[in-house]
């Protein structure tokens, strides 16, 4: 069985958030608070430089902010629909070297229709000359809670004669699905999809959430249980629990396949799994795969559309390569507050087609390390720090560590060393046996305090020849 992989922008721990008021100019906008167990499933960083007005972070430099603002989304589902925060942090700044004047940053919450649920217009009259000065900067900390809330618009503009002048707008689009491949391999039960070789299936199955329009969540368990076993004297077993926030199952769902053994390929020996829940209380699924003459040996894994490590993104994330040409791949990572992204032990990102990769790297905090699967061996090879004059290869990809870069993503939540986020530029060469294909990219995590997200898709990447 397949199903359709949807790119993903988040995954995060569960924290507790509230936004306070934001107090401009002496006036105060509200800002909703989140609801309790709320988890950041997306943070965005944008500057924006639209003339003399300009919203970003930090120092003024160059005519433009030197950092972004941030725009984060949480997501909770403790009262039974999913509600969705949105907050935008960062700085307006009035940028004109001779003159004063108004800047406007108008800021637009918007449902799944593209109809407005908020709108916020801070606007700021400043003197001019250095933008740094106080008087041409005003702090913004602006949200919503809603649970029609999709996307949000920002517009910066010079506003002259109570007009709009050279606007530049940006879009930030909330994630609402999110997939993770997984194959379980556990004796004589295992668990993925399409052919099954070597002892293990070919592709992954796929755990899934969706966030629909109505405030629930339609979280489900798609592929193969298969009896893997020469004999016919135990059992594959699979049992999907769909949970609330606090793990209290909402459903149970047991799935068993008692084949005859032999090949596994053959169709006695599979069960097709298409198991699916819709619930506004739904936050994870936890499944069990056993084999029933050894139930000690279970291989239990749980997903959730929020993880425990932090939230990412890829860029492109459809990427579009050709073979022989180096490919610059961002991959960033960001870690909840108040942690900053030394609070990392590492990030893996894998290249998938079916349950194989073709490029596997891992990243260590400590040091700034970059090493790469070695196939052959069943490891990670040799760690070397980025900008190392190294390249690290698979029969597939290159990657090219002194062109690789690891630094920090300043905004309005951090910079330097106090960053959330760390950002990774790989610079990947594929060869011609790795063309003529798309694969998944996955991406995966663990922090210095032992939580680990699993492997989830983060986006596409497509060969050419």
């Amino acid at each position: 069985m397949k199903i359709k992989l949807t790119t993903l922008t988040g995954s995060i721990r569960p924290l507790s958030r509230c936004f306070p008021a934001v107090a401009i100019m002496a006036m105060t906008l509200t800002a909703l608070g989140s609801e309790a167990h709320a988890t950041v499933v997306q943070t965005s960083y944008r500057t924006i430089n639209a003339g003399s007005a300009d919203f970003g972070s930090g120092h003024h430099s160059f005519g433009g902010p030197e950092n972004n603002a941030a725009i984060t989304y949480d997501w909770s589902t403790s009262t039974g629909q999913l509600v969705s925060t949105g907050v935008v942090r960062g700085t307006l700044y009035w940028d004109s070297l001779f003159s004063s004047g108004r800047a406007r940053l108008t800021i637009k919450f918007k449902d799944a229709n593209n109809a407005d649920l908020l709108v916020r217009q801070i606007s700021l009259d400043g003197p001019g000359g250095d933008a740094n000065n106080s008087a041409n900067q005003i702090a913004v900390n602006v949200g919503i809670s809603n649970v029609n809330l999709f996307n949000i618009v920002l517009t910066v503009a010079e506003i002259r004669n109570g007009s709009e002048v050279n606007p530049v707008t940006v879009t930030i689009t909330q994630v609402s699905e999110k997939n993770f491949p997984v194959t379980i391999n556990n004796g004589k039960a295992d668990f993925g999809d399409g052919d099954h070789h070597f002892g293990h299936p070919d592709d992954p199955g796929f755990i899934s959430f969706r966030r629909n329009n109505d405030g629930t969540v339609t979280g489900g368990v798609d592929g193969i249980l298969y009896y893997d076993a020469f004999d016919a004297n135990s059992c594959a077993r699979m049992v999907n629990d769909f949970r609330d926030v606090n793990n209290g199952i909402l459903r149970r769902q047991t799935n068993t396949n008692c084949g005859p053994g032999g090949d596994a390929n053959d169709p006695a020996n599979q069960l097709f799994i298409s198991d699916s829940v819709t619930n506004g209380f739904l936050s994870n699924i936890r499944i069990n795969v056993v084999d029933t003459a050894a139930t000690t040996n279970a291989v239990v894994q749980i997903f959730g559309f929020a993880g425990l490590v932090g939230d990412f993104s890829v860029e492109p994330t459809d990427a579009v390569a050709t073979a022989g040409e180096t490919i610059h791949y961002a991959f960033t990572w960001t870690v909840p507050e108040p942690l900053n992204w030394h609070d990392l032990d590492r990030l893996e990102l894998r290249i998938a087609d079916g349950s194989a990769a073709i490029l596997h790297v891992r990243f260590a905090e400590a040091g700034n390390l970059i090493s790469v699967f070695n196939e052959a061996t069943g490891e990670f090879g040799n760690d070397y720090p980025a900008g190392t004059d190294k390249r690290l290869q698979t029969r597939y990809a290159t990657l090219d560590v002194a062109e690789t870069t690891v630094r920090p993503v300043n905004g309005a939540l951090g910079t330097g060393p106090n960053s959330p986020t760390v950002r990774l530029d790989l610079a990947l060469r594929f060869k011609p046996l790795a063309a003529g294909k798309t694969y998944r990219v996955e991406v995966a995590a663990r922090d210095d305090f032992g939580n680990e997200d699993p492997f989830a898709v983060a986006g596409t990447l497509t060969i050419n020849r």
